[in-house]
This record gives structure tokens, sequence and C-alpha cells, in this order.
């Protein structure tokens, strides 16, 4: 890879993949932090469900990496 193609995949991989990431992260981090406030009117089958879809989007990201 070389020229131009490198500079488009360099700026697509740090710039847009980098920030993406760096905010699912955000979020994430932020809601482990929030829903436990709340889990006495959700219950823990509500946080229990969200870690497990969590893990498998977590789990196919990593397989179409």
């Amino acid at each position: 890879m070389d020229g131009w193609n490198f500079n488009s995949w360099f700026v697509t991989e740090v710039v847009f993949e980098g920030a993406v990431k760096g905010l699912f992260s955000l979020l994430f981090g932020s809601g482990f932090i929030l829903m436990p406030n709340s889990l006495e009117k959700l219950g823990m089958d509500v946080y229990t469900r969200r870690l497990e879809w969590l893990l498998a989007f977590g789990l196919i990201y990593g397989q179409l990496r």
C-alpha cells in the first residue's frame, strides 16, 4: 500500500474507527455506572440481558475483524 491508498486507509482506521470505538467505550462505561442505580425499578434481569447483548456484539465484532 502506498500513496493515496495508504493515506485513505490511515484516515479511515485511525480517525473514524478510533472515534467510534472511543464513543462506544464512553457510552458503555457511563451506562455501566448509571444502570445499577436504577436496578430497584428495572430488576437484575434487565442488567444481565444488557451485558449478554454487549458480550454478543463484542464477540461478533471480534470475529469480523
